[in-house]
């Protein structure tokens, strides 16, 4: 699924390296205000703690809605559905794309779906933070909320980070991607992105990109890291 969507996607999704994944959290958020500052941010209950200082800092008003039960240790989806009903169109949803941290509970395929139906409807943006892609499932089921979306709706925001499932936390390796109704919006993001980031650290540092980059351009390095993810994932 990944490998078709990106042939038939490539035009409408735009790529900007970034300091980590908070870098990646807080330009894209730079990025989505500029273009709606008066869209609100939607995030559960509980989330990283993180995401506050970074989102808020940003101008943005952060709403939670209803995600994890203490009591029953299960994902609340029927109330996190009806709190997400009440949201305005243009708001942004923080989801967690596997590994919900710091509760671990994830949504399942069919729940990612429902959740899209409703963005859809209520035109909702989806900002994804993916930060342990491979630990969850697997390295293509910890995709399907990200890739469900981008095939069904027009704009999505993505966080990635590479700092566990590339072991190179230290080395600040992330990236946006700007998934957007065409290629005229996509690269104004991407634009929007690189101007912001020049304000703050300029650039992301190119040793830990030019690894990941050596990685998974060679299909023996490739192999070699997806087998090492999923002997940390199983142990």
């Amino acid at each position: 699924m990944g490998s078709e969507l990106a042939q038939t996607s490539t035009d409408r999704v735009a790529a900007v390296q970034a300091a980590g994944g908070c870098g990646a959290l807080r330009i894209a958020a730079e990025v989505a205000y500029a273009a709606n500052p008066a869209a609100r941010i939607w995030v559960s209950t509980p989330t990283w703690a993180n995401h506050f200082p970074l989102l808020q800092s940003s101008g943005f008003e952060l709403l939670s809605y209803p995600y994890y039960s203490e009591d029953s240790s299960e994902i609340e989806f029927e109330d996190m559905c009806l709190a997400l009903g009440h949201a305005r169109a243009g708001d942004l949803v923080l989801l967690h794309a596997s590994c919900h941290n710091p509760t671990g509970a994830d949504l399942r395929p069919d729940q990612w779906d429902r959740l899209i139906e409703l963005m859809a409807e209520h035109q909702l943006v989806p900002f994804i933070d993916s930060a342990y892609q491979g630990f969850g499932t697997g390295l293509e089921e910890d995709a399907y909320g990200i890739r469900a979306a981008a095939e069904r709706l027009p704009n999505v925001l993505v966080a990635s980070s590479c700092s566990k499932n590339f072991g190179l936390y230290r080395e600040r390796t992330g990236v946006m991607l700007f998934a957007a109704q065409d290629s005229k919006q996509a690269q104004a993001a991407r634009s929007h992105a690189l101007a912001l980031a020049r304000c703050s650290y300029t650039m992301a540092p190119y040793h830990g990109g030019g690894i990941v980059g050596e990685i998974l351009g060679d299909s023996t390095l490739s192999a070699m890291w997806r087998d090492e993810v999923a002997s940390m994932r199983e142990h």
